[in-house]
């Protein structure tokens, strides 16, 4: 009888290169780009593994990829070669959520060397304070409420920044002014009338303004802001007066 015969062919495929996805990421924005290493031996794929991104090209090794959702995103490279198992390899791409706005909270105005700070507690984020310009030591720089000492006079700028991850930093500033210390004030000689009208006597202040005013008694004062003011119908008895020297928010008072 005639023969019969037929063939068989067998194909061995090369095992695909190792997957090499890159490295992982952190960013502030909802679209990046993928940094696969191209394989040797066969040929990749890019998929979704969890979290959300749309990737441009599937194929291309360095596909972008937008519509990234905060928190982590993963996506996994497979390398194929024929029937043989695929080499799979994953990077994170991790998009961290903007910090709140800044809020350094209103600026002071004291006469004092020590303060309170009183920025916004961030609902996303951590806030931090900095010396801006002039003077202080900040007791808890991370608490928005921290005390400040050693403040210098005029005014002392404090920076309060909120980081969240990469994203950038959200800041305000918040400026404390120290005012000088007013001169000790001195209304002068206690006065013994015999007549309606007086002369008062106080000390001209250094450092800030005095006024004249009326505690106590009858008079009327002529110029409350001269040291020497003449005063006018004084009533029998005593009538106390008060020079009070200011300086911003300092005061300094005598009688």
């Amino acid at each position: 009888c005639a023969a019969s015969t037929d063939e068989v062919l067998i194909t061995r495929n090369a095992a695909p290169a190792v997957a090499d996805a890159g490295s992982d990421q952190q960013i502030c924005t909802d679209a990046s780009a993928l940094g696969a290493v191209v394989p040797l031996v066969g040929t990749g794929s890019w998929s979704l593994v969890s979290g959300s991104g749309t990737i441009a090209d599937t194929l291309l090794p360095n596909s972008a990829v937008s519509g990234l959702g905060f928190g982590d995103n993963v996506f996994a490279w497979t390398v194929r070669s024929g029937v043989c198992p695929p080499s799979v390899d994953q990077i994170t791409i991790r998009r961290d959520t903007p910090p709140s706005a800044s809020n350094a909270g209103a600026n002071q105005q004291i006469c004092a060397d020590s303060s309170v700070l009183a920025a916004t507690s961030p609902l996303i984020g951590t806030g931090t304070w900095s010396l801006i310009s002039g003077a202080g030591t900040i007791a808890n720089p991370a608490s928005p409420g921290s005390s400040v000492n050693g403040l210098g006079v005029g005014n002392n700028v404090f920076q309060w920044e909120v980081r969240n991850g990469v994203c950038p930093a959200a800041t305000s500033t918040v400026t404390i002014l120290v005012d000088a210390p007013a001169s000790v004030a001195n209304a002068g000689a206690n006065i013994q009338a015999c007549s309606p009208n007086a002369v008062l006597n106080a000390t001209v202040p250094l450092v800030g303004t005095g006024l004249w005013t009326l505690v106590a008694g009858t008079a009327t004062i002529t110029t409350p802001t001269a040291p020497n003011s003449a005063v006018s119908g004084l009533g029998f008895g005593t009538a106390r007066l008060r020079w009070t020297v200011s300086n911003g928010t300092c005061r300094s008072t005598d009688e």
